[in-house]
């Protein structure tokens, strides 16, 4: 049975928090499900027209010839068998995407169970959770061997998105430049079959991802600029780069209506500048047509035929597929890092670096005001010797100060924060420091390095959290003040006084004062 806070003094569970960022872990296999399920309703919606419309004709066409009849029965059976094939192997994901939703619901389930952060329970979702994070991290770095080990080793297959990483790789692999024999459009037939797969997703983000490869597969058929190569361009222009044109182009006409001519010239213009218009597609058609003249070698079309474009393409593929997928573009290790360190990441947590420069610049100011003095004893001797020298040959001795009498010289080593804190640990926080050694921002060779790239933290109210037990001090555990001036919260306190000799007295943990339990005083949260 669980421990209740009240038993344990340890809070509940954020449970807002945590979830807030398991939207997309959730979420993907009910996406996943939507779109097995669009493509069961096209498969049969297609198949059963096609043998519909096929039994119409036979039954229209009396005297038709017996074996012609019989060729159409039977090429209607074999496409009806591989409907059936096919619907048999959806029928197989979509019963394992269920599965999936369903180990992922219990997983997300389990935390509403845990009714303490002091449950062993809630260290074990936790190591889960972490475990995800990390696999999808590796997942997005490529690292798939990594994330497969650590998959099977923490054994939650269903709980990381593997095959869609996996597939999303395969295709972002196959976005290559290839050879003048390839004939073009083999490179990108993975990508514009998943296109066709997920139309319905791309239409709804307004994706022109399948404009692009279209348009990829065409400047490298120009590219090879052989005849038939470039007539193959012209057909392949004309089947797919015209109708995506004027398929947008159709809405905004009936949108816009009939407006003058002026208004329509502005209209216009702002589309051009929006990159996923029609307009804007038009004019990238135009210049598509200027690549049947124009060789590679040409400056005019030198960003359409350059190279990079396959790795835009790559990079827009990867991210249309996060997109579509409900996946961020960034890995969840550095959401959650970012997140939970901006919420620590207090002045309090650099203010022994503040102390450091602050001493380094009195050091400084003290040696360069040395300096400046033996300039002012110099000048003033060579004034001197001038004078001396105006009078008649005399031989003049200019004395050089001591440097042991500069004050730079007189600041002892030992005595500086930065000499003191040079003989322990680098990173390790000292007793008597005003870091909190259980704060991971205070570690400055650890997560406090990657702190610094995150804003600070921001509360609109305040939240004070004990030095001691890490809880959260509030109108049921109240801060107590020390009359050393250090707070604590109440519990912490009477932890302590339990543990002394006398049960009365209080041990400060970060001075090693003794202070009687009477003497505290409370303080009120403003």
């Amino acid at each position: 049975m669980s421990n209740t806070p009240e038993s344990t003094g340890a809070p509940a569970p954020a449970l807002d928090a945590i979830l807030l960022l398991e939207q997309p872990f959730a979420h993907l296999p009910y996406d996943q499900l939507s779109a097995l399920l669009r493509t069961q309703q096209r498969l049969l919606t297609r198949e059963l027209d096609l043998a519909q419309a096929s039994l119409l004709d036979l039954a229209s066409t009396r005297r038709s010839d017996p074996n012609t009849a019989a060729e159409q029965l039977d090429t209607s059976i074999k496409r009806l068998k591989a409907l059936k094939r096919r619907l048999a192997q959806l029928n197989a994901q979509t019963k394992t995407t269920l599965n999936t939703a369903s180990v992922r619901y219990a997983h997300l389930q389990d935390l509403h169970a845990i009714s303490t952060t002091a449950d062993p329970a809630f260290d074990t979702w936790s190591r889960t959770r972490l475990n995800r994070i990390l696999v999808d991290y590796m997942l997005r770095r490529g690292a798939n061997s990594a994330a497969a080990h650590l998959t099977s080793v923490a054994a939650i297959p269903n709980l990381v998105d593997t095959a869609l990483f996996a597939e999303i790789d395969k295709i972002e692999a196959s976005l290559q430049p290839v050879s003048a024999a390839a004939e073009g459009g083999e490179h990108c037939a993975r990508a514009l079959a998943w296109c066709a797969e997920n139309r319905p997703a791309l239409e709804a983000v307004d994706s022109r991802l399948e404009f692009d490869l279209r348009m990829q597969v065409y400047i490298e058929l120009a590219r090879i600029r052989t005849p038939s190569t470039l007539r193959h361009a012209i057909a392949y222009l004309r089947a797919h780069l015209l109708p995506m044109q004027e398929e947008f182009a159709a809405p905004l006409a009936r949108e816009t209506g009939p407006v003058p001519e002026d208004q329509q010239q502005q209209q216009q213009q702002q589309a051009e500048d929006n990159f996923g218009s029609a307009p804007s597609k038009r004019k990238q058609v135009s210049r598509l047509l200027g690549l049947l003249a124009c060789p590679p070698s040409s400056p005019a079309y030198a960003d359409l035929y350059h190279p990079d474009r396959w790795a835009s393409l790559r990079a827009s593929f990867r991210s249309c597929a996060l997109l579509i997928h409900s996946l961020p573009p960034q890995p969840m290790l550095h959401i959650a890092l970012s997140a939970g360190l901006s919420s620590l990441k207090l002045p309090a947590c650099y203010a022994h670096e503040q102390s450091m420069l602050h001493a380094a610049e009195v050091a400084f100011q003290d040696s360069a005001g040395a300096a400046a003095a033996v300039e002012g004893h110099t000048a003033r001797a060579i004034q001197r010797a001038t004078e001396v020298s105006g009078r008649g040959a005399v031989e003049v001795s200019i004395p050089e100060p001591n440097p042991s009498d500069s004050l730079a010289s007189k600041i002892s080593p030992s005595k500086t924060p930065l000499a003191a804190g040079a003989g322990s640990a680098p990173g390790r926080i000292t007793k008597g420091s005003e870091q909190n050694p259980d704060c991971p921002i205070c570690e400055k060779d650890g997560l406090g390095t990657l702190a610094r790239e995150v804003p600070w933290s921001h509360h609109e109210n305040s939240t004070i959290v004990c030095r001691l037990n890490g809880h959260v001090m509030s109108e049921d555990d109240p801060p107590l003040c020390l009359p050393n001036g250090r707070v604590y919260s109440r519990s912490a306190l009477e932890d302590i006084a339990v543990k002394s000799a006398d049960g009365q007295t209080i041990t400060d943990p970060r001075t090693g004062e003794l202070f009687a339990f009477s003497s505290l005083r409370k303080v009120y949260i403003s």
